[in-house]
């Protein structure tokens, strides 16, 4: 039985290349060093968790450090309590492309996906939950940014911080990409329970019959940075699930911002008294397919922010609603070892698949 984590680069996978935290003391920049090659790699993904200092700040990436304001761009729509509102940013207001914005004193946690490759405009597109204290998330941001620089190969980067604001202690960003390799010959598989700097699948579970509860254990959220969980279910009543870290349903230890679409409405809603992150807006629909995703920062020692969406209700060529949420666990002591999707019935053939992000 092969029992250790293997290192290295491993071709065919989406792999950790940078992951750096702040300790010690706040920084006025991060630079990432020659890591990259745009033009093969193609696209990266960037995670971020942004603590701020006393002043709010925005956290930017500057490829090749270019910070002129004039070769950026972005459009955003946001969610904060029940208001819905859109935001542009043109050339010569932004540093760079936005990765996140964090209120003073408090924590952003997001995801953005970078087109990296010359020949066109770079594209980024994420989202991120903002103003995180507590059980509060304030607002719930989708944002596209774009650089102009359409010819050199990206081949390093750095963050930084709007205007004077430093980037705080805590701050941790995480970049992956994609790894091409043409020499070498394919032997076989490998065969271990972890791989350094890539997501492996930690659990997965397809119901040969119904069941109110699906259980993924022996974890450790302090070893695995973030737990990535991808749901597709059906049920035969009408409910949504609950995910639940350590199965903790202790009542207000549990908060969102949502945004949600259906048909041609547009809402949100903030709350910050449940007991757990509810996959779903106006309930699973009996018979009906819902997918659903989950992403999760798993550290001890900060509260746990997350980011999930779901597609609910499909039905043939029918989709009822999407949601995109903002979420947080504000337990910040105990080690997650294992999480718990609870409903009144996953119908038979649902599927349910947990990765862990070991770096």
């Amino acid at each position: 039985m092969i029992t250790g984590m293997l290192s290295g680069l491993v071709n065919g996978v989406q792999q950790v290349v940078f992951d750096y935290e702040v300790t010690g003391s706040a920084v006025s920049s991060i630079s990432t060093g020659d890591i990259f090659n745009g033009d093969v790699d193609g696209l990266y993904t960037i995670i971020t968790l942004q603590v701020a200092t006393a002043s709010s700040s925005i956290l930017h990436f500057c490829p090749n450090g270019d910070t002129n304001a004039n070769n950026y761009g972005a459009r955003g729509i946001y969610a904060g309590d029940t208001t819905v509102a859109d935001s542009s940013y043109n050339g010569g207001t932004l540093a760079g492309l936005r990765l996140s914005y964090a209120d003073a004193n408090k924590v952003s946690f997001g995801v953005t996906t970078l087109y990296a490759k010359a020949g066109v405009v770079r594209i980024s597109n994420g989202y991120f939950a903002r103003g995180i204290s507590g059980t509060t998330v304030s607002y719930l941001w989708v944002t596209g940014s774009m650089w102009s620089n359409t010819t050199d190969n990206i081949i390093n980067g750095t963050f930084t911080s709007s205007g004077t604001n430093l980037i705080n202690v805590g701050t941790r960003i995480i970049i992956l990409k994609s790894n091409h390799f043409t020499g070498g010959i394919p032997t076989g598989i490998i065969t271990t329970p972890k791989i350094a700097g890539t997501w492996t699948r930690v659990g997965s579970t397809i119901l040969e019959s119904a069941a109110s509860s699906v259980t993924f254990s022996g974890l450790d959220g302090n070893t695995a940075v973030c737990y990535y969980l991808s749901m597709s279910f059906k049920s035969s009543t009408t409910a949504a699930p609950a995910v639940r870290p350590n199965n903790s349903s202790t009542a207000n230890t549990y908060g969102h911002q949502t945004l949600f679409a259906q048909n041609t409405a547009l809402t949100a809603l903030r709350g910050g008294t449940r007991n757990s992150f509810l996959i779903g807006w106006n309930g699973t629909y009996s018979g009906y397919v819902t997918q659903a995703d989950l992403l999760i920062f798993s550290k001890t020692g900060f509260i746990r922010p997350s980011i999930y969406r779901f597609v609910e209700n499909i039905s043939g060529t029918s989709v009822e609603g999407i949601s995109l949420c903002g979420g947080v666990w504000n337990n910040t002591s105990d080690n997650i070892t294992s999480i718990v999707c609870s409903m009144a019935n996953f119908a038979a053939g649902s599927q349910l698949d947990l990765y862990a992000l070991y770096t």
